[in-house]
Order: structure tokens, then sequence, then C-alpha cells
């Protein structure tokens, strides 16, 4: 009794040759440009002041304060606010606390609020605690 693998449909297809049912591409004849020149002309049509170049960081400054002055108009951003369809909660106000060995034995315990901890808001930055695993937890 002989068994015959389950025949693969995807290799099927993989090593077919498909070359002789399909037509070859026709690459298109290649489009005759016409040499075209173009004028140049050495004077500029409107004359332009060359600015004075900057010396200090205080100069610098100025003329930057004279740019968004003169580009402002343009920069103001006129859009109305979106209104979203939405609810939104804001979560910034968490508890905080360091992982304690017992926390590690009974993980629940520390999620029904086990433990001493602290009311945060975020971004929270604290010390490095070295090597060390905290838990944030928040309450809908």
């Amino acid at each position: 009794m002989t068994i015959e693998a389950p025949r693969d449909f995807f290799a099927d297809i993989a090593t077919a040759d498909y070359s002789a049912q399909r037509t070859p591409l026709e690459h298109p004849p290649v489009p005759e440009i016409p040499e075209l020149l173009l004028e140049w002309e050495s004077e500029c049509p409107v004359p332009r002041k060359r600015a004075p170049k900057l010396q200090t960081a205080e100069e610098v400054e100025r003329e930057l304060q004279a740019l968004r002055e003169q580009y402002a108009p343009f920069l103001a951003d006129l859009a109305p606010a979106l209104q979203s369809p939405r609810s939104r909660l804001e979560l910034k106000t968490f508890d905080w606390r360091v992982e304690e060995p017992e926390d590690q034995r009974n993980f629940l315990s520390a999620m029904e609020g086990g433990g001493k901890w602290e009311t945060i808001d975020l971004p929270h930055y604290r010390p490095p605690l070295g090597k060390a695993a905290t838990l944030y937890r928040f309450e809908f």
C-alpha cells in the first residue's frame, strides 16, 4: 500500500510555466525630443539689493523676528477646530509603586490595590531605581 503526499497547489503555481500563455510585452518607441535652446539673459530683469552680512547673534535674531512678523499672516492657522464625535477621557493621574517580592507571588493582590500605592501625574519622572520593576494602575 502506497501513501501519496497531499497535493501542494501553491508549489504547482510556483513551478508552472506560464510564458507560453502570455503575450510578450511591447516596448514603446523612444519619442524624438526636439533640441531647444533657451536664451540666457546676463542681466536679471528685476535688480535686487544684496542684504548685508549678519555678524552677531543679535543681528540674526532681529532679522528672524522681522521675517516672522512679515510672514505671520501666511502662517496663521485659520482652520476651524474640528469637533470630535467621540467622548474623550484623559488618563493623567495614576497609582504607582515599586514592585515587591509579594507581587511576584500574588500579582492579583497588587492589581486589587494591595500594597502601598502613591498617586502620580504623567509624565512621571523618578531617579533610577536600579534593577526594579514598577507598577502603574488606573481604575475606570
